[in-house]
């Protein structure tokens, strides 16, 4: 397992690269968030797909319907596959995050005075 996480951050390096390459670093905090949260949510789609297709596998099961089954864990398959590469991308822009004011100054947020 050490070796199989080891590659994934391998990976995660890897895809925070490309994206570097392709965006810029994020211009605020919230902006990284929203970034940080969109691909948690496409990560959960993906998960609530496997969710959806493994209970399509079990009624499945229950009807002796092979075929039907085989189909839904084809679905799973590939609902994991699009989950793990969405994780990645949401490791790497957590990543992201934490380069925010390392090679730039972030813009500071403006204090609004109390007095009139």
């Amino acid at each position: 397992m050490i070796t199989f996480k080891k590659q994934i951050v391998e990976i995660v390096s890897e895809e925070l690269v490309r994206a570097n390459r392709k965006f810029p670093q994020f211009s605020s905090m919230h902006e990284g968030y929203a970034v940080i949260r969109e691909e948690l949510e496409e990560t959960e789609s993906c998960l609530k797909s496997c969710e959806t297709n493994l209970e399509m596998l079990w009624f499945d099961t229950r009807a002796n319907e092979a075929e039907k089954g085989k189909d839904a864990a084809e679905e799973i398959f590939q609902s994991a596959i699009s989950a793990a590469c969405e994780a990645i991308q949401l490791a790497a822009m957590a990543k992201k995050f934490q380069r925010i004011g390392a090679d730039h100054e972030v813009p500071e947020v403006r204090k609004e005075s109390s007095e009139t």
